[in-house]
């Protein structure tokens, strides 16, 4: 739910192996949320391929998402690679890859 570059990048990112989201799937779950607006599972989701509350957020920001997603969002500290790229070297380990595998983990509990 973000940018159409920004959204390929973290997916690209933390589903390296095209897993998590099939890529023939992948631009129509791509959301551009307009300034102002509210983030919501429910724009993602219009097809009715998956209920919103089996989804997974990963995001930096909580209160952009409607009140009722927001227990399904797991806060991660910003990724800004291009304002300071030493924020994540800093971290033992890397923020996209905590979020790779809570995602993962997630997905595999489901399928169990």
């Amino acid at each position: 739910m973000a940018e159409r570059d920004y959204a390929l990048e973290m997916w690209r990112l933390l589903d390296p192996e095209s897993n998590l989201i099939n890529p023939r799937e992948l631009l129509d779950r791509i959301v551009c949320v307009k300034s102002g607006l509210k983030k919501s599972l429910f724009d993602v989701f219009q097809d009715g391929t998956c209920h919103p509350k089996m989804a997974l957020v990963i995001d930096d920001r909580l209160k952009v998402w409607d009140d009722k997603d927001q227990p399904r969002v797991h806060v991660v500290p910003a990724f800004a690679p291009y304002y300071a790229p030493q924020a994540e070297a800093n971290n033992t380990v890397p923020v996209l890859c905590v979020a790779r595998n809570v995602a993962c983990n997630v997905r595999g509990g489901f399928f169990k």
